[in-house]
C-alpha cells in the first residue's frame, strides 16, 4: 500500500504542482500562454483547405441537385464539392476519381452522414495513387464544370456531374470518438 500511495503522489504533484512551488510571475503568465494556444489552434485548425484565389472563383449559388440535373448548363463555372471516393482509375492522359457528394462543413470537410445528392466525377490531368486515393476516403474538390457523362449503375443510365480538378484535398482519417473521463485517468487504475 506505502508504494501505491508513493506513486499516486508522484502523479499528483507532477500534474498538480504545489502552489508555493508556482512563482507570481508563472500565474500571471499561464493565462496568456493559454490565450495564444487557443488563437493558434482557432486560426490554424478551421481554414479551408482551398486556397483563396480558388474559392474567390467558386460560385456558392450552384448547389449540387441543379448541377445533378443540368450539368451542361454550368459548364465553364467552378464549384466547391465533396465526398467519399468510390473508385479511382487511371488512364494515360490522367485520373478519373468518382465520388459519393456528401454535404460539406463550414470548413469544407465533408460530413459523415448518410445523405447524398448523388454521385459526380473529377477529372485530374495527372496521376493519382489508387492506393491512396482508395474507396472510402475523404475528399474536398474545387473544379471547372466539364458538363455530364452519362453510364449504367446497374440498369439504370445515371447522369454524372464531370469537373476538372483546379484543387482537391483529401482528408485524414478521423478517430471515431473521444472518451472524456469525469476523473484524472489515473483515478480508474487499480493502486492495490
Amino acid at each position: 500500500m506505502g508504494n501505491a500511495t508513493r506513486s499516486y503522489n508522484i502523479i499528483w504533484h507532477i500534474h498538480y504542482p504545489p502552489k508555493d512551488s508556482m512563482s507570481p510571475r508563472t500565474h500571471r503568465l499561464a493565462p496568456g500562454i493559454f490565450e495564444l494556444l487557443l488563437a493558434i489552434a482557432l486560426t490554424t485548425g478551421c481554414s479551408s483547405p482551398i486556397s483563396k484565389s480558388v474559392r474567390n472563383e467558386i460560385d456558392p449559388d450552384i448547389s449540387f441537385q441543379q448541377l445533378r440535373e443540368q450539368p451542361a448548363s454550368y459548364e465553364g463555372r467552378t464549384v466547391l464539392l465533396g465526398g467519399e471516393i468510390i473508385r479511382t482509375h487511371n488512364k494515360q492522359e490522367g485520373t478519373t476519381i468518382e465520388i459519393l457528394q456528401k454535404e460539406l462543413d463550414r470548413w469544407g470537410r465533408p460530413k459523415g452522414k448518410d445523405e447524398t445528392g448523388g454521385r459526380f466525377r473529377v477529372f485530374a490531368d495527372r496521376f493519382l495513387d489508387p492506393v491512396v486515393y482508395s474507396q472510402g476516403r475523404r475528399v474536398t474538390i474545387a473544379g471547372t464544370v466539364a458538363g455530364g457523362q452519362v453510364e449504367k449503375i446497374g440498369e439504370v443510365d445515371y447522369v454524372y456531374p464531370l469537373l476538372r480538378a483546379r484543387e482537391i484535398h483529401l482528408w485524414q482519417d478521423r478517430p471515431g470518438s473521444v472518451i472524456m473521463y469525469p476523473y484524472p485517468v489515473w483515478y480508474y487504475w487499480d493502486l492495490e
